[in-house]
């Protein structure tokens, strides 16, 4: 941990351990489906942030890009992280028998 950081540590713990049984947890209550479509949306929403001026000039191809490129990003993460959550609930419960 002293080598790479607290904060490098942090985010790492964040991003790698709680958010994914967050979403493990969320799935369970909102479903698998629903989820994966509100991620996405909330990317594309996050990439029409992130994209300047989005919908005038010559950048619009580029800017939906970056929009559909950030909701896809999104939507794979939350798909990993429900994987990876439900793999160790599963290799958890099995090995408490």
């Amino acid at each position: 941990m002293a080598r790479i950081g607290l904060y490098s540590t942090l985010i790492i713990v964040v991003f790698g351990v709680l958010i994914p049984f967050f979403i493990f947890r969320l799935c369970h209550w909102l479903g698998f489906k629903p989820l994966l479509a509100l991620s996405f949306f909330i990317g594309l929403l996050y990439g029409a942030l992130k994209a300047e001026y989005a919908w005038y000039g010559n950048g619009i191809l580029g800017n939906a890009a970056l929009m559909a490129a950030s909701g896809v990003v999104l939507s794979a993460y939350v798909a990993l992280s429900y994987g990876g959550a439900s793999l160790v609930g599963r290799a958890a419960s099995s090995l408490r028998r």
